[in-house]
């Protein structure tokens, strides 16, 4: 096994300055059945610390691990399993890790209390007793899954205590709660529990400071814990309930979720497809202290050489210790061993038959051991190899993971490898199964993948900025498919959507830096750009991509852990539409953005792009109370994104597999004088040795003042140091300028790895870069009108104001957007040019096309708001959230929407001689003293006109009885405030009498009546 380390790769902690305003402002298993997604996206999420653990190679291919299970129920829910129940389940489970390790575990639960009766938790703030004893299971809250159990584990542990259990002599503990819970458990050793009451403790990451609680990681944790419920799903079999059971066992003994997102249906630590089914070859063989190895790959597997070859492999549930057939074949793929392929064959045997297993045949694994690599922890890929890295091979016949087998005649290819594998024949009898592989390796140096290091050029520091990822917010794009609604990508390959506030001179559809600021709690898109410097193509499902960002935090530092918005595959196969937990997809780069069409392969020197939805939420961001929100600007808050690609086998490196963005943007203009900017950042020594460290400020313009709280000195191997910055420009300083300021982070250090000194190596290792903008405040002045139905009218103007007072031109490219809010909630973008002498804008928006029709045609109060991107003149801008009712639109009656024998159109429906009843609220307030028209026309051509009062709240209410059989027409009209006539119209059926005879002349009257009525607004436009 060779070791493949990164370079050191300095972590600075400072990123991309995410400029959002709140608010109102820019602050701010898919082909799995339904109901298998569900489930998959509700079992336990985590299995914890123990899996950054060393390996310890020589470990026993046995374990015995002994488990207390204290059953609990409460005073809201009481137990619905008994003693016996539950002790026969683990027994179940018992059986099938025996079965698994081919005898080789020995797994006892003692089910307790042993006098059958459930224990009740313990509330924990008095340890000794006299606390409540009575706490309900809502008082816990909603601990499901790994969320929120501590509290009911701690109270459980008090109780136990409290009944005289001895928990000292167990290696892990199982809570079997009344009701359902989807499970969680920990690894092996990873909690310590108090053995008695006078041990209990305030635990501060436990979030409930005050209680004394009743466990605790660190140095002296001796435990697993797992929390199950009786069950997940009242209904479900009790082969499904033990079988979610076993797989969290399987976490407690040191097992790890062997794919992402749990696509794999054939292996216990899979998703629920897979509860109960035996271990797949990558499990049993897996190798951790302490684990449940049951296979031992140097004597187990087969080592599978180039060229052609047949092999008959034996079921994988036959002890391998008794057969004599190859069992389980390896074929490696890259020189390092961390990526290969394993193949096996699975049939309906042992525990395998309880479900029965979701398909037998022969099963192929693609394992790629550096899944889960964290490029900030310099790890190699023999430390990330212990979850995730497997892959499931499916035919291309299915999308799902439970029909994974491969039957005869069947032929997997991976040309980029050269491998083929043929499955010639099964024997069900036997439970053996004959395939051919022919593995001829095409000679192609190895894959590379490369994403642009900060700098220009990349990798040299200063700007701290990548070229390859940026973001997209519809708020700056192009309706390209005509219906209203500004859209994402290229669509017709000669006009672009994306437009960016950041870009390359004279074409604003390429992006640079970061690209937009991105819109708060609605959807953006999050891209990146990906290369492939070597001469092996990547195949489908092979470039998996990771998203993540840092948070920011109150004191306006950043969050210690990366958040993940998601992962993206670049695949169409079952196994990566499994694997991804994203909204997204993978792009050819050489059409993008006027074409975005869907590429799965990364070829050498032919980059792909990729991008993920992503909604950063308003909760995600502190209150910044130091912001002057009087002009309803944008935020001074900075954040931090990454993407991490999956590195593949022997990649001649992997320092280029991530990329971060390290620029913060701020705008600032001229008061008296101008406002000082204030940020911070965190600096961490990621080195194993002592540095001394210099903050040094570049780029700073004459007559400008910057103050940093920390400037240099020692900083101790792993420590930080939080540092707080202002830059102040100076008075006069010219509008419509960028500045970019460097903070950059310089350590002297021994490179012999002895402690520093002053004299020592000077190295520049990171920083970050602020852009800022001298610009001009600008108010935003919009009025919104709907005088027509289905259509909202936008005019307004741009104000730019400052010391100065002089008004100023606007550029030629410069627009708004409008941000239209229907009655459901949708929200649509649509924008406008604005006048460059005046900055005045005025648009009317169709809404038809852009909302569905029945939104607009049932018409409704709908939010509109202007939003301004700025320039390098102006300042990021909001208008006000306008509310406007759209007037609904009434479908004109035509002669072919009349029956002629019957002389019954479409609309309400009332029976002959009944009343009609005209109620409702007025959209817009009427003027003082004035009454609602009501104009009743019947099918011969009569009208009654009726004046209606309306209260201060718009109410009003009228009821007519209508005494002719046909079509009736409702005119509505009145005076709003503002003094302008408002009018609708509706249609009314009357039935027909059934000793009624309708006059011929009458019924053409009622339809020509109908078929040409109008109706007449007047509008006035009030002098702005």
């Amino acid at each position: 096994m060779s070791v493949n380390k990164t370079g050191i790769k300095a972590i600075f902690l400072i990123m991309i300055m995410i400029t959002m305003s709140t608010g109102q402002s820019i602050s701010n298993d898919s082909n799995f059945e339904e109901n298998d997604r569900e489930e998959i996206s509700k079992i336990d999420i985590s299995y914890l610390n123990y899996l950054n653990e060393e390996p310890n190679l020589d470990y026993a291919l046995s374990q015995t691990r002994n488990f207390a299970v204290l059953r609990i129920d409460f005073p809201d829910e009481s137990a619905s399993r008994n003693r016996a129940d539950t002790i026969a389940l683990f027994d179940e489970v018992e059986s099938f890790f025996d079965e698994a390790t081919y005898g080789g575990a020995n797994l006892n639960f003692d089910i307790l209390p042993a006098d059958g009766v459930p224990l009740r938790p313990v509330n924990r703030i008095n340890a000794d007793g006299t606390g409540d004893t009575t706490p309900t299971k809502a008082s816990y809250g909603n601990f499901r899954g790994c969320t929120g159990n501590d509290d009911v584990m701690s109270d459980s542990i008090i109780a136990a205590l409290i009944d005289g259990i001895d928990l000292s002599r167990y290696d892990g503990l199982v809570l079997v709660h009344s009701g359902s819970n989807n499970g969680c458990s920990s690894g092996p050793n990873d909690y310590y529990a108090i053995s008695s009451l006078d041990e209990a403790q305030e635990v501060s990451w436990h979030g409930d400071d005050g209680d004394l609680d009743a466990h605790w990681g660190g140095s002296s944790a001796d435990k697993s814990f797992t929390w199950l419920g009786e069950y997940y799903s009242s209904t479900e079999s009790s082969v499904a309930t033990w079988g979610r059971w076993a797989h969290e066992i399987g976490h407690a003994v040191g097992l790890p979720h062997l794919a992402y997102d749990y696509a794999h249906c054939h292996d216990v630590m899979g998703s629920s497809c897979a509860y109960p089914v035996m271990p797949s070859s990558w499990t049993r063989a897996l190798e951790s202290d302490p684990g449940l190895q049951s296979m031992d790959p140097s004597t187990d597997f087969t080592i599978v050489g180039t060229g052609a070859s047949t092999y008959l492999i034996k079921d994988i549930n036959e002890d391998p210790n008794l057969i004599s057939e190859d069992q389980v074949l390896k074929i490696p793929i890259s020189a390092d061993e961390s990526l290969y392929y394993l193949v096996e064959v699975r049939f309906d045997t042992l525990h395998d038959a309880d479900l029965p297993i979701p398909s037998e045949g022969v099963l192929i694994y693609r394992v790629n051991e550096w899944a889960g690599y964290d490029p900030a922890e310099d790890l190699v890929w023999g430390d990330t190899a212990l979850a995730d890295a497997v892959s499931v091979m499916a035919p291309p016949s299915t999308t799902h993971l439970k029909f994974a087998a491969w039957d005869v005649g069947e032929v997997f290819e991976d040309s980029n490898y050269g491998l083929e594998i043929e499955v010639l024949s099964i024997d069900p009898v036997a439970h053996t199964a004959e395939v051919s592989i022919n593995h001829n390796p095409t000679g192609a140096s190895p894959a590379d993948i490369h994403i642009s290091d900060w700098g220009q050029p990349p990798g040299e520091p200063g700007p701290y900025e990548t070229i390859d990822i940026w973001i997209d917010s519809r708020l700056n794009n192009n309706d390209v498919d005509g219906d209203g609604d500004a859209d994402w990508d290229g669509m017709n390959g000669t006009t672009f959507a994306q437009q960016y506030k950041w870009h390359v001179p004279g074409d604003d559809e390429l992006p640079t830096g970061r690209g937009d600021m991105p819109w708060v709690d609605e959807i953006n898109r999050f891209y990146v750009k990906i290369s492939n410097n070597g001469e092996t193509t990547l195949g489908n499902g092979m470039v998996k991509i990771l998203f993540q960002w840092k948070k920011p935090t109150a004191g306006g530092d950043l969050a210690d852990s990366w958040t993940t918005i998601g992962r993206i595959v670049c695949g169409d196969d079952a196994a990566s539409i499994s694997q991804q937990t994203g909204t997204g997809m993978c792009l050819d780069f050489g059409d993008f953005p006027e074409d975005s069409n869907e590429n799965n392969e990364l070829k050498s020197n032919k980059p792909l792009v990729a991008y993920i939805e992503w909604t950063p939420e308003s909760s995600d961001f502190p209150d910044d109370s130091g912001i002057d929100t009087s002009t309803n600007q944008t935020h001074k808050i900075h954040s931090c994104i990454r993407v991490v690609v999956e590195p593949v086998g022997d990649e001649p490196t992997i320092s280029n597999n991530d990329a971060q963005e390290n620029l913060n943007y701020f705008e600032t203009s001229p008061g008296s004088p101008y406002h000082p900017l204030m940020g911070s950042f965190t600096l961490d020594n990621p080195f194993n040795q002592d540095v001394k460290v210099i903050l040094q400020t570049d780029g700073l313009p004459k007559g400008w003042d910057s103050n940093l709280s920390w400037v240099g000195g020692d900083l101790a191997s792993g420590d930080s140091v939080f540092v707080e910055w202002e830059i102040s420009p100076s008075d006069g300083y010219p509008l419509g300028m960028t500045e970019n300021v460097d903070f950059s982070m310089i350590v002297f250090m021994d490179d012999r790895g002895f402690n520093y000194s002053d004299h020592g190596h000077r190295y520049k290792i990171g920083g970050t870069t602020n852009q800022i903008n001298t610009v001009e405040r600008v108010l935003v002045d919009t009025v919104v009108t709907s005088q027509t139905p289905g259509v909202v009218t936008v005019f307004g103007d741009l104000t730019p104001y400052g010391s100065s007072g002089t008004d100023r031109t606007f550029y030629e490219n410069d627009r708004i957007s409008i941000i239209l809010t229907s009655p459901d909630q949708t929200k649509y973008v649509t924008s406008t040019s604005v006048n460059i002498n005046n900055g005045e804008f005025y648009t009317n928006i169709s809404l038809s096309g852009m909302a569905a029709e029945e939104v607009v045609s049932s018409g409704g109060l709908w939010n509109v708001q202007v939003y301004f991107s700025g320039d390098t003149y102006y300042r990021t801008a909001w208008g006000t959230v306008e509310s406007i009712p759209v007037q609904p639109i009434i479908k004109e009656i035509d002669i072919g929407d009349i029956n002629l024998d019957t002389g019954i159109g479409t609309g309400n429906t009332i029976g002959y001689g009944d009343e009609y009843v005209s109620s409702g609220r007025l959209p817009t307030l009427s003027s003082p003293e004035s009454y609602l028209e009501i104009t009743y026309t019947s099918p011969s051509g009569q009208r009654w006109i009726t004046d209606v009062m309306v209260d201060k709240e718009g109410n009003y209410n009228d009821k007519f009885t209508m005494g002719e059989s046909g079509n009736w027409r409702v005119d509505y009209n009145y005076e709003d405030a503002g003094g302008n006539l408002q009018s609708w119209n509706e249609s009314v059926t009357v039935e027909k009498e059934s000793d009624e005879v309708t006059p011929f002349v009458g019924l053409i009257a009622s339809i020509i009546t109908m078929a040409f009525a109008a109706v007449i607004i007047s509008r006035r436009k009030n002098d702005l």
